[in-house]
């Protein structure tokens, strides 16, 4: 049996990348981080222009494609304006101080207002401290405490004379600190205490009836003292109501001048005016505040210093350039902001509108907001309170209450916002975000899709050697050589799976850039070539290729049952990748088949022992499916098998297993050996066609490490699909090898050519009279129909 038409050749399999082309695309290549993703640029430019609600946009792609640079260089380019251009602040609610109240301006104007304010306050105290000293006030002030004075004395003196005609008299006393005044009898010219009357009468000497007549009278006279003491308040009290108006009048042109040429620079800001215009009615209401500094206040008392200014929570930096804002590790009060609270010696915590605090939303007021979905999804309420400021172009500004304080008892006024978020995430998050939340598609309508792979072509590589270009210079490393850059492309293809593409994970490619500059510089050299590229390549394998040595040891010890020699029967080598996140390397693992007659069908003792992923499964039962469609057409299939892989003790997945089952499987019905020094990997389908699969060039390299080291026959090698040969891109050392006819690597599309590699004979057509005698396929129909008479006549 001829199998050399299933080998490739060396040449199929090298990728050159010629060092005169990129010489020559060198010489004029410009600096540009952005290579390819036509598709998403695209649509972040709609996104980034249409003023549409709902044109937020969703970035998807693989870590490492350049989604952020991206974004960041097209909202340069763009330089689109800022969509709110006024600037945002807190004033104090003179009608409900709980809730502050939202102040707008102009762009770029808010601290000016706050000066001007500022000053204008200072002018104001100045003033009010002036008329209100001023001589013709005093005058005035004075005139009507004389007339009330003088209303006092003689009401007090036709009261006093009423006692004298009575026989009492108005006195001052102490009483516990305190001077009070009170009525006293008078005996003989002198006043008297009810004590001594009442020693009097028992004496004799007055009679008792004169003193209780004396007694009533006191009462008496005490009541309309009291009388008189409660008309003097009020007439004091409306003394002080005719001050406070007088001073109204007196400084009230001052105070509404001010704020009105204040206000007169907002014109047309109506918050602003309103806000101007209650502030001077409360600075007439307070007027005492403004004459003497006092320092003994209640703890809620805003100084006016305070209570008469602005709280700045936004400020248009330019006018004519939108805000981008990028938040990395986002909270609650980072995102929305929070109000600040101070701790009293109660114990309790007291705010006020100079405590509330922006957060990354209003800071990208007019703009952009830029957030990562992880980051996002951490918190439940960070994700629904966005949407609903989305939804609503509306911030509610609070505290998040904690198990360490209570919310504020503040209420702010919401703050109007017009910004455009952009999620960097995944397409699964894309995916999952759009089928879980039905508010999702309203307010991301663009999905910007970065590709993890571009066209392997002469424009894609000059994008190439620019982003080399402009990483070196951004990153301050050493020029990269042609021969170099080649080597990294080599790099990039091999990242990409495809001959004919490049890796669109420029992350991965930065690092080795960033290694090589370090490495070279160590060696004294002045630019990065191919030598130092593929040293750090080297680097990075023995570094991380530690779990590698060991399962190679253990190979080499016959620990791990792995013999790339001879031949065996129900047993083949299959290829494993272990992907360990930041490095990823393949190893051959024997599986093994076992059949007899019987009617329980392929058993998957992966999957019976709880070690078999969903995708396993189905290629177990695709293989059952084919021996069903393919042997047993006028006979049931009348088998039990059970197929593993040996010394797995972790769950596998994947199908890609599937064509060395089933080769196993197969070998172990007809007892035909099966080549031990050729693995196998593909996956099948029910028509025996065999698929391709991922990680192809590890798995090559794999089995060729494991053989080199065991010591190379030239016999050995790999069977591939045929459909995974573009995605071949194999190591110089296994290119080597093939063209020395040291290593093969065979390509096919069909289970019947495995089976010939495998065993060396004919795997046989299906003709009218049947598969064709001495045939593999011939023997498997044969040892089928064999099984089902045994399971048949045993039943019977």
């Amino acid at each position: 049996m001829d199998i050399t038409q299933y080998k490739i050749s060396a040449d199929k399999l090298r990728l050159d990348i010629p060092e005169e082309m990129i010489a020559e695309l060198q010489k004029d290549i410009e600096a540009h981080s952005i290579i390819g993703q036509p598709r998403a640029i695209k649509a972040i430019q709609l996104g980034i222009n249409i003023q549409g609600r709902g044109y937020n946009i969703f970035v998807a792609g693989l870590p490492g494609t350049g989604r952020h640079n991206a974004i960041m260089q097209i909202l340069e380019q763009e330089s689109p304006p800022n969509r709110f251009k006024k600037d945002i602040a807190y004033g104090y609610n003179f009608k409900d101080p709980r809730s502050p109240v939202v102040l707008y301006f102009p762009a770029q104007t808010a601290g000016y207002f706050k000066r001007s304010l500022k000053r204008a306050i200072e002018k104001i105290t100045k003033s009010i401290r002036q008329r209100l000293t001023s001589e013709a006030y005093f005058k005035k002030k004075n005139q009507l405490i004389a007339e009330i004075e003088k209303k006092e004395r003689k009401h007090l003196s036709e009261f006093k004379q009423m006692l004298g005609e009575e026989g009492f008299i108005l006195v001052d006393r102490q009483d516990k600190d305190q001077n009070i005044t009170d009525i006293m009898p008078v005996l003989d010219g002198k006043a008297v205490e009810f004590d001594v009357l009442q020693e009097l009468a028992e004496k004799g000497s007055i009679s008792h009836t004169e003193v209780e007549d004396k007694k009533q009278k006191y009462f008496s006279f005490l009541e309309k003292l009291q009388d008189l003491f409660t008309k003097f308040d009020l007439a004091r009290l409306s003394l002080e109501e005719e001050l406070a108006e007088i001073q109204k009048r007196y400084v009230s042109k001052d105070v509404k001048d001010e704020l009105k040429r204040l206000a007169s620079r907002f014109a047309g800001e109506k918050s602003i005016e309103k806000f101007l215009g209650l502030m001077a009615q409360d600075i007439l209401e307070n007027i005492p505040l403004f004459l003497e500094d006092n320092k003994e206040q209640p703890e809620d008392y805003i100084p006016p210093q305070q209570k008469y200014t602005i709280n700045i929570v936004h400020e248009v930096e330019n006018p004519d350039k939108a805000p981008v804002v990028f938040v990395s590790q986002p909270d609650y009060p980072g995102l929305f902001g929070t109000i600040e609270s101070i701790a009293e010696k109660t114990g309790e915590e007291r705010s006020n509108y100079l405590m509330i605090r922006p957060g990354a939303v209003l800071d990208a007021n007019g703009g952009f907001l830029i957030l990562r979905v992880d980051d996002l999804l951490r918190s439940e309420d960070l994700w629904n309170t966005l949407k609903r400021v989305l939804l609503d172009n509306r911030l509610e500004i609070k505290s998040v209450p904690s198990i360490f304080s209570n919310p504020s008892a503040l209420k702010p006024e919401p703050v109007d916002i017009d910004i455009k978020l952009i999620l960097i995430g995944t397409e699964f998050h894309y995916e999952i975000l759009f089928q879980q939340d039905e508010e999702f598609a309203k307010l991301f309508k663009l999905p910007a899709e970065f590709d993890d792979v571009l066209p392997l072509s002469k424009e894609s590589i000059r994008e190439y050697l620019g982003f080399f270009k402009a990483t070196c210079k951004n990153k301050h490393l050493l020029p990269v050589t042609a021969d170099g850059a080649a080597e990294l492309l080599y790099y990039s293809a091999r990242l990409a799976e495809d001959r004919s593409k490049l890796s669109a994970q420029f992350s991965l490619i930065t690092d080795i850039i960033k290694e090589a500059d370090y490495m070279a510089r160590t060696e004294g050299k002045t630019e990065i070539n191919a030598e130092t590229v593929l040293k750090v390549r080297r680097q990075r394998q023995y570094l991380f290729g530690m779990l590698e040595e060991k399962l190679d040891e253990e190979i080499l010890r016959g620990e791990l049952l792995i013999n790339p020699k001879g031949t065996a029967t129900s047993r083949i080598h299959g290829l494993v990748v272990i992907d360990r996140g930041f490095y990823a390397f393949a190893r051959p693992v024997l599986i093994t088949a076992r059949s007899a007659p019987g009617t329980e069908g392929i058993v998957n003792i992966e999957r019976e022992s709880g070690l078999s992923g969903e995708i396993h499964d189905k290629g177990v039962y695709i293989i059952q499916s084919f021996l069903q469609s393919r042997y047993a057409r006028d006979f049931p299939l009348s088998i039990k098998a059970g197929i593993t892989i040996e010394q797995s003790y972790v769950e596998i997945d994947g199908d890609s297993a599937s064509l060395a089952e089933i080769c196993a499987l197969l070998s172990d019905i007809t007892d035909l050996p099966l080549r031990q020094d050729i693995a196998v990997t593909g996956s099948i389908n029910q028509m025996g066609e065999v698929q391709p699969v991922g990680g192809v060039t590890e798995k090559v390299e794999g089995f060729f490490t494991v053989c080199r080291k065991k010591g190379l026959t030239g016999t050995q090698g790999v069977i591939i699909p045929r459909l995974n040969i573009n995605n071949l891109i194999p190591s110089r050392e296994v290119l080597e090898a093939v063209e020395e006819g040291l290593f093969n690597i065979y390509a096919i599309d069909n289970i019947d050519q495995a089976m010939e590699i495998l065993t060396g004979r004919e795997a046989g057509v299906r003709e009218a009279k049947g598969f064709k005698k001495g045939s593999i396929n011939r023997m498997i129909e044969e040892k089928l129909r064999k099984m089902a008479m045994l399971v048949k006549n045993f039943e019977e």
